[in-house]
């Protein structure tokens, strides 16, 4: 299955998920694809690598990091490799610290440095992510 229509998307420092319809059978539903770059080359590009109940848990992990000052660690499983948000804080004047990077067994892959994202991404990504439960 893949995405029919794209109608959002949200960049998370080096990983990019794109919101939209999926067709299963006869029905239309909400779906999304993660994309994930890291260094050399390597990179992730899976459609709802995670669902259900794994993601109803990442949902949870991602609305309380607030209450952590936004410190915290998200993954998200594709296959053997793993898409892992690292949050470092928020800053009053820049915004929420977030490092993307792929890890698997005995790999890591990373872009170098990090990104400032708004609590209003962060908002967008979660509901976004609840309607695909």
């Amino acid at each position: 299955m893949s995405i029919v229509s794209i109608k959002s998307r949200s960049k998370i420092d080096q990983a990019t998920f794109s919101f939209g319809s999926v067709e299963a059978n006869t029905d239309t539903i909400n779906g999304y694809s993660l994309y994930c770059a890291g260094s050399q080359s390597h990179y992730i590009d899976r459609f709802m690598p995670i669902k259900g109940d794994k993601l109803q848990r990442v949902i949870g992990n991602l609305e309380t990091l607030e209450d952590t000052n936004f410190v915290g660690k998200v993954k998200f499983k594709c296959g053997f490799a793993n898409v892992n948000f690292k949050f470092s804080g928020h800053f009053p004047e820049k915004g929420v610290q977030v490092k993307t990077y792929i890890t698997g067994l005995l790999f890591y892959s990373s872009a170098v440095g990090h990104s400032y994202i708004s609590k209003e991404q962060l908002e967008v990504l979660i509901a976004h992510l609840k309607d695909c439960v």
